[in-house]
C-alpha cells in the first residue's frame, strides 16, 4: 500500500551542529524512541537511547546536568539533539558506539558583548496580540514530542505525486500548534493534508529567560510512494 513517508526538519535540529554520520548509521538514527524522565542523570537517558538503536555509549563524566524530557515516538536523532541541547553536550555515532562529550568552549570574540545584548527577534504576533519569537538571541527552539503523519490522498497517488511540502507555524506556550502556513507547495490536496497533520503535533515549547514563549518554526514533510 502506498503511504506518506515524512522527513521532519524543524529549527530544533537546524540550530544544532548536525553530526556527520554514515549512510548505515542514518537508518539507525531514524529508529523511534519514547522517553519520559524527570531530573535523571544524562548517562541514564543516553543509555536508554543507545539500547534502542543497538549501540553502546561512552559519556564524558563532566556531562552531569540532570535531564528532564518527555518525548513520544520521535527519531533517535531528535531525542539525542533534545538531550544535548538541554545539558550542553554534543554527540556523534562512531560505528556502533555513541560518543557524548561537552561542547567545546567558544573562543572569545571581540563582539561577544554586543552578541549578549542582542534582542530576541520577533515574528508576526498572534491574533490575540501575544508576541511570537524566532529561535536565537536567547530564545530556545521548541522540541517535537508528538508527530502526526499526513494522509496520502487517492488523487495524489493516482497522479504519482511525490516531493516535499514546506510549512511554517507557531508553537504556542502550551506546546500546541497554530497559524500553519504552507511556504512551498506540492499539490493543493497534499498541502491541505500537511497542514492538518502539523496542527496536531505537540512540542515542548521554546523558552526565553526560562519562561515558555510562542515561537515560529519551519518544517518539511516529504511524500514518497512505496
Amino acid at each position: 500500500m502506498s503511504f506518506a513517508h515524512i522527513g521532519l526538519t524543524v529549527l530544533t535540529a537546524t540550530m544544532l551542529a548536525a553530526p556527520a554520520v554514515s549512510a548505515q548509521n542514518q537508518s539507525t538514527l531514524q529508529r523511534r524512541v519514547s522517553i519520559n524522565v524527570n531530573a535523571v542523570s544524562p548517562r541514564q537517558v543516553l543509555e536508554m537511547i543507545a539500547r534502542a538503536v543497538d549501540c553502546t555509549v561512552t559519556v564524558d563524566p563532566k556531562v552531569a546536568q540532570p535531564v528532564t524530557i518527555r518525548v513520544s515516538r520521535v527519531t533517535a536523532r531528535t531525542a539525542l539533539n533534545a538531550v544535548c541541547e538541554s545539558v550542553g553536550c554534543r554527540w556523534r555515532l562512531d560505528g556502533r558506539i555513541l560518543r557524548v562529550d561537552l561542547e567545546p568552549a567558544d573562543s572569545p570574540q571581540p563582539d561577544s558583548v554586543a552578541e549578549k545584548s542582542a534582542k530576541p527577534r520577533l515574528s508576526d504576533p498572534l491574533p490575540s496580540g501575544e508576541p511570537v519569537y524566532r529561535v536565537g538571541d536567547g530564545v530556545t527552539a521548541p522540541v517535537v514530542v508528538k508527530e502526526e503523519r499526513p494522509q496520502y490522498t487517492r488523487a495524489a497517488m493516482k497522479a504519482k505525486t511525490q516531493g516535499e511540502v514546506a510549512v511554517e507555524f507557531v508553537v504556542r506556550r502550551d506546546g500546541t500548534v497554530t497559524d500553519v502556513r504552507v511556504t512551498r507547495s506540492l499539490s493543493p490536496d497534499l498541502d491541505e493534508q500537511s497542514a492538518k497533520a502539523v496542527q496536531q503535533w505537540l512540542f515542548t515549547p521554546g523558552q526565553l529567560n526560562g519562561r515558555p514563549v510562542a515561537v515560529r518554526v519551519e518544517a518539511q514533510l516529504t511524500f514518497t510512494l512505496r
